[in-house]
């Protein structure tokens, strides 16, 4: 799952960067801090309670005409083991050197198998990207 982010809150120039659909675009080349906050809400149908669940989220990046990739060093993980408690929170922050046009964006998905559903808590997941 992509993490939706869909808002673009402050940027110094319409040059910068562009959001679709929770893909960023660095629009010019930058040594960037990257940094993200996701926040979800472990969902479970109808599991005993030793159910458990580990979520990983990974920074994806993709150079121009490339597939995306992990970006090293910027996954993070969260362990759910509570039925009636399954909100967390995991983040990074990267130094990235980004070239014109490259794209990135944040996966969420279940680490270890469960029955587990994943769903993004609204306004609690943030995207930094700052030109160092």
């Amino acid at each position: 799952m992509t993490v939706p982010y869909d808002t673009i809150s402050y940027t110094t120039g319409a040059a910068d960067f562009s959001l679709a659909a929770g893909v960023i675009t660095i629009e010019r080349g930058m040594l960037a801090l990257v940094s993200y906050h996701a926040s979800i809400d472990v969902v479970y149908s109808g599991r005993p309670a030793e159910d458990r669940t580990v979520c990983r989220f990974d920074l994806k990046r993709a150079a121009t005409g490339t597939g995306f990739v992990n970006v090293s060093g910027a996954s993070s993980f969260l362990y759910n083991r509570q039925l009636s408690e399954g909100e967390g929170s995991a983040s990074v922050t990267q130094i990235i050197s980004c070239a014109a046009l490259d794209q990135i964006f944040v996966q969420a998905q279940k680490h270890e198998a469960s029955t587990a559903q994943l769903r993004t808590i609204a306004d609690a997941c943030s995207f930094t990207v700052l030109e160092l």
